[in-house]
C-alpha cells in the first residue's frame, strides 16, 4: 500500500516537493472529521470546505492515468495548497464518478499527531503496520513521514496522510481495465487505418499527386496521438513539395511568357508564385523588372535621363580624364583663362552625340596652346568610358554637361621667417598648412623661406598650389657679424642666443674705457700738481691711477675674451645651420618642394 501511495500521486509530490525549506507550523490543522467530510464530498463541497480552511486550488486535470499494483486507474485529480504563510502543506484529491475521493494530505507532524490522537477511539482494526489505520466504513488512513525533498534535502518534520477505501479502489481498477481494453481495441483499428493511409499517401507522393496525398493524410490526422508527429511531418513534407511544384510550374510559365515579351501574362504567373511564397525573391525581382520596363517604354521617347546618374562610374572616369587635361594645361602655364562646356549625350539608339564648346581661352602662347587643347578634347570625345545609357536593358536618351570656368595666376611674394619655433605671417599668406609644416617638420630648420603660389579660380571655387622655391640661413659668415659683440650669435641662432655675450662684452668694454679715461686724468693731475703736493697726496693719486690702469686692462681683456668666444660660437652655430639645412638646400637646387597641391576637380 505504501508503494501505491507513492506512485498514485507523483504529480502532487513533484509539484510541491521543492517548496521553501522555511516551513511554518500550521495554525489551523484539518481535523479527522474534516478529512472524513472531505473524503465523502463532491467537487463543489470540498472546494467550499478547503477554501474555508485557507487552501486554494493549484491545478485540476481530467482522465489522468495512474499506475497502481500493475493496474492503470483513470481518475480526475485536483491539487490544493495551504496559503497562510510559507509552508509545505497541500492536499491532492483523486476522484471518479460513483467513486469516493482518494485524499493525500501533506502536513506537519504536529497536525498529523493531532489526527492520530483524535482517532484513538475510532479504530476498528489496525494492521501490523502501525502507520495504517482502518476506521468504520472501510475508510483507511495511512501515515507516512516525508524524508526527502525533491532536491535531496531532509524535511523530517512533515507527514503525508492518505485517506482511501480499498474495496472501492479495487473496483475502480477493474472498471479501468475494461475501459482501457476497449480503448486499446479502438486504437489498434485506428492504427491499421493510419498505416494503410500512410502507404497510400506514399504512392500518391511518388506519382506527384500531392493534392490527393494531402487529403488522405488530413483524414488520418488526430486518430491516434502517437502517430500525430509522424503524420504532421509527412504532411509538412508533402505540402512543401506541393508548394514547390506549384512555384516551379508558375515560374517556368512566367519565364516563357517573359521571353516572348508578354509582360502582362508573365506578371500574372509571377503573382501566383508570390501567392504561394510571399518572400520569393526571384518572382519579386521579375515583377519589379517588368514594372520598370513598362515604365521605361512608356516614357522613353519623351524623357532625357541624367548621364551622371545612369552611368555614374563612366561619368566619374571621364570626369577624371577631363580633369587631367585641364590640370596639365594649368600646370604648364603661369597664368591664363579658360571657359568651356563638354556635353555628354547619347540617344535612344545608343549613339554617342557628345561635343564640346570653348568660349574663352587665354594663356602665354595662346594660339599654340589652344590648338593642343582642342586636340586633346577631341580625343576625349571617343574616350572608352563614354558608353551608352540603358535602363532595364533598354537604350535611353541621356545627357550631362560639364561646365568649366577657370582662371589662374602665379606669384612669388610669400616670404616667411622661422626662428625660435615661431613663424612670422606674411600679408599674402593664406594657407595655415605652411606654418604648421614649418613648425613641425624637422627637415625645415630656422631661416628664411620663399614660396611659389599659383592661385586658381574654378567655377567660383578658389584653389592654390604652394611650393617652396628657396631657403636662406646664416652660415660661417656669422663669424664676421661677430665683430660686433654678440651679433654673430644672434644672427646665427635667429635671436635665440647672443644677447648675454653682447651685453657682457659691451659692459666690459665700457668699464675698461671709463677706467682708461680716469687713468689718463689722474696722470694729468699728478703732472699739474707736481711740487705742490704733499707726499701723502701724491701717494693717494698714484694709487688711484694704478687701480684705473689695471681695471682698464682687466676690462679690455675680459671683454675681449667674451667677444672672441662669441665670434667662435657664431662660427660654430653658422656651420651647424648649414649642415642642418644641407638636405633641404640640395633638394631645392634640383626642383621646388611641393607643400600643398589642390588639383582642379570637375564635380
Amino acid at each position: 500500500m505504501k508503494n501505491w501511495l507513492l506512485r498514485i500521486l507523483i504529480f502532487g509530490t513533484s509539484l510541491w516537493g521543492a517548496i521553501s525549506l522555511f516551513a511554518q507550523e500550521a495554525n489551523n490543522c484539518l481535523t479527522l472529521a474534516q478529512l472524513q467530510q472531505l473524503y465523502q464530498s463532491d467537487g463543489y463541497s470540498y472546494a467550499v470546505l478547503l477554501n474555508r480552511n485557507g487552501f486554494f486550488a493549484v491545478s485540476s486535470e481530467n482522465n489522468i492515468p495512474i499506475q497502481w499494483q500493475g493496474d492503470t486507474l483513470i481518475v480526475n485529480m485536483s491539487n490544493w495548497q495551504y496559503s497562510r504563510g510559507f509552508n509545505n502543506i497541500y492536499i491532492n484529491i483523486l476522484s471518479k464518478e460513483n467513486y469516493h475521493n482518494y485524499i493525500e494530505y501533506h502536513t506537519s507532524k504536529h497536525c498529523a499527531n493531532q489526527i492520530r490522537a483524535s482517532i484513538a477511539d475510532s479504530i476498528i482494526t489496525s494492521n501490523t503496520d502501525e502507520n495504517e489505520i482502518n476506521l468504520r466504513g472501510d475508510i483507511t488512513l495511512y501515515f507516512e513521514d516525508d524524508t526527502l525533498l525533491g532536491n535531496g534535502l531532509s524535511r523530517n518534520e512533515e507527514t503525508t496522510i492518505s485517506v482511501y477505501n480499498m474495496p472501492e479502489i479495487k473496483q475502480l481498477a477493474e472498471s479501468s481495465r475494461h475501459q482501457l481494453h476497449s480503448i486499446d481495441i479502438e486504437k489498434e483499428n485506428k492504427k491499421r487505418l493510419i498505416l494503410a493511409n500512410l502507404s497510400t499517401a506514399d504512392s500518391l507522393i511518388e506519382s506527384e499527386d500531392y493534392e490527393a496525398a494531402i487529403q488522405i493524410l488530413e483524414q488520418s490526422h488526430g486518430l491516434v496521438n502517437e502517430y500525430t508527429t509522424v503524420i504532421d511531418n509527412k504532411l509538412g513534407q508533402v505540402k512543401s513539395k506541393y508548394k514547390q511544384k506549384k512555384i516551379q510550374d508558375y515560374t517556368n510559365q512566367g519565364d516563357e511568357l517573359y521571353k516572348m515579351e508578354n509582360y502582362a501574362d508573365a506578371y500574372r504567373m509571377y503573382s501566383l508564385v508570390l501567392k504561394e511564397d510571399l518572400n520569393n525573391r526571384y518572382a519579386q525581382e521579375r515583377i519589379a523588372v517588368i514594372n520598370k520596363k513598362i515604365e521605361v517604354l512608356n516614357h522613353r521617347n519623351s524623357m532625357t535621363y541624367s548621364y551622371r546618374e545612369s552611368n555614374s562610374e563612366n561619368y566619374s572616369t571621364f570626369s577624371k580624364a577631363l580633369e587631367t587635361e585641364v590640370n596639365t594645361l594649368v600646370n604648364k602655364t603661369d597664368h591664363g583663362k579658360l571657359r568651356f562646356n563638354f556635353s555628354i549625350i547619347f540617344d535612344t539608339l545608343a549613339i554617342n552625340q557628345s561635343y564640346y564648346e570653348i568660349f574663352d581661352f587665354e594663356t602665354p602662347s595662346t594660339e599654340r596652346n589652344l590648338t593642343l587643347f582642342k586636340s586633346r578634347l577631341s580625343n576625349l570625345l571617343g574616350h572608352s568610358s563614354l558608353k551608352p545609357s540603358y535602363k532595364e536593358g533598354i537604350p535611353i536618351k541621356s545627357m550631362s554637361i560639364l561646365n568649366v570656368a577657370l582662371s589662374w595666376k602665379k606669384y612669388e611674394h610669400i616670404v616667411l621667417k622661422k626662428k625660435n619655433k615661431i613663424v612670422n605671417k606674411s600679408s599674402n599668406y593664406l594657407d595655415p598648412s605652411i606654418e604648421e609644416r614649418l613648425l613641425t617638420d624637422s627637415l625645415m630648420p630656422n631661416g628664411k623661406y620663399y614660396f611659389d603660389v599659383k592661385s586658381k579660380s574654378v567655377n567660383a571655387e578658389i584653389l592654390r598650389d604652394i611650393s617652396l622655391t628657396k631657403y636662406k640661413t646664416v652660415g660661417g659668415e656669422a663669424f664676421f657679424y661677430g665683430i660686433i659683440p654678440g651679433l654673430g650669435t644672434l644672427v646665427a641662432t635667429q635671436g635665440k642666443e647672443g644677447t648675454a655675450c653682447m651685453v657682457t662684452s659691451l659692459l666690459c668694454y665700457g668699464g675698461a674705457t671709463a677706467a682708461l679715461i680716469l687713468y689718463q686724468n689722474y696722470g694729468k693731475e699728478i703732472k699739474n700738481k707736481q711740487g705742490t703736493m704733499t707726499d701723502e697726496e701724491a701717494k693717494k693719486l698714484n694709487t688711484n691711477r694704478e687701480i684705473c690702469k689695471w681695471s682698464s686692462l682687466g676690462g679690455f681683456c675680459i671683454g675681449g675674451v667674451i667677444h672672441f668666444s662669441g665670434m667662435i660660437k657664431a662660427l660654430v652655430r653658422g656651420i651647424q645651420n648649414k649642415k642642418a639645412s644641407k638636405q633641404l638646400r640640395k633638394a631645392l637646387r634640383e626642383e621646388p618642394i611641393i607643400i600643398s597641391t589642390q588639383n582642379i576637380n570637375l564635380k
